[in-house]
């Protein structure tokens, strides 16, 4: 027990030499450990801010991406949206165009088929009137017998016809 009093002695050479031997492994871990250590670790900070600011940049410039699409989508929207009015607009006008011919060319036909009409009823009137005139006299003449003039019954069944066919 005496030597491991004796090796438990404290002595000041061996003190000075370990305090010495602690500062010089302390001053080699801080060159070969310690710095090597926390520049890596500095440089994983640096990394991952970065990252993270590169994350933020690119959100904020897919929330911008998104808004101007949104508003292309919008813009798009209200130019067909006036397409089709315009479209729907310039059908009505031609439609009512079209319209408007027809009801003039129906106007028209109607109006050359009540002149034609009144042509062939001018026409068969023309042709009807000596053979009405004929027979009037011939029943005028076997009524009446030889008291009028033939001529002048005649006259008087053409006037007659005459101002009745132009009513």
């Amino acid at each position: 027990m005496s030597a491991i009093q004796e090796s438990l002695k404290f002595s000041p050479t061996v003190f000075v030499l370990q305090i010495i031997l602690f500062l010089l492994l302390l001053q080699v871990m801080t060159q070969v450990f310690w710095k090597p250590m926390l520049g890596h670790l500095y440089q994983r900070k640096n990394d991952t801010e970065a990252q993270y600011a590169a994350r933020d940049s690119l959100q904020v410039r897919m929330e911008r991406l998104r808004a101007e699409y949104q508003e292309s989508i919008a813009r798009m929207e209200t130019e067909a949206r006036a397409s089709i009015a315009k479209a729907v607009h310039e059908t009505q006008l031609e439609r009512d165009r079209i319209l408007m011919e027809a009801r003039q060319a129906a106007d028209k036909a109607i109006k050359e088929g009540l002149v034609a009409a009144e042509v062939e009823r001018i026409a068969a009137l023309e042709l009807l009137r000596p053979k009405v005139t004929n027979a009037a006299l011939s029943v005028a003449g076997e009524t009446l017998g030889t008291a009028v003039s033939v001529d002048r019954l005649r006259s008087h069944i053409e006037a007659r016809v005459s101002t009745s066919s132009s009513n």
